[in-house]
């Protein structure tokens, strides 16, 4: 194989579960640590022959460094690469094309990417709470109720609306 071909060895992923089900008290780096050993498992290698681990997220919360987490609950060597990438509903893809320049470009040999998210343990955001508040209301930010910042339009009727403009249906 030469540097412009990308061999995929596995492919694994989570169930996808109920919000506020049974999976709402995984952290994003278990479940995302249980999904790449498993898939490391499939690929007939060791968490040892991993030089890279790219994942998307795109509601992390709180948390972070979260590839670099998932990289240790996979067992995989700490002095290896993780980065966590950000690009809200592109995310897993988006590290899913990064490691794979990494493969292309001869910096790692061996990658893991794909992504992690759990719903049901995206905080609110007191997000002018910093310095305090002394008078009046407090109000909570629910990162789940996500709208175009331009048109404030919530993004799931818009990515619905597209749909309908551009003739994507449900089943494709």
């Amino acid at each position: 194989m030469n540097r412009d071909e990308v061999a995929v060895m596995s492919a694994v992923r989570s169930p996808f579960g109920k919000f506020g089900g049974t999976l709402k008290d995984f952290t994003l780096p278990a479940l995302g640590g249980m999904v790449v050993a498993e898939a490391i498992r499939r690929a007939g290698i060791t968490p040892e022959d991993v030089q890279e681990v790219a994942t998307g997220v795109n509601l992390p919360g709180a948390d972070r460094s979260i590839a670099r987490q998932v990289l240790i609950e996979a067992g995989i060597p700490t002095d290896r690469v993780a980065y966590t990438v950000d690009r809200a509903c592109c995310s897993s893809m988006a590290a899913v094309n990064m490691a794979s320049r990494s493969l292309r470009l001869g910096e790692a040999a061996v990658a893991v990417a794909g992504g992690t998210e759990n719903m049901s343990r995206v905080p609110y955001f007191l997000t002018d709470f910093r310095w305090g508040h002394r008078l009046g209301d407090v109000n909570l930010k629910d990162q789940l109720v996500i709208a175009d910042p331009m048109t404030g339009k919530p993004r799931a009727v818009q990515a619905g609306d597209e749909a309908v403009e551009y003739g994507v249906t449900r089943e494709e």
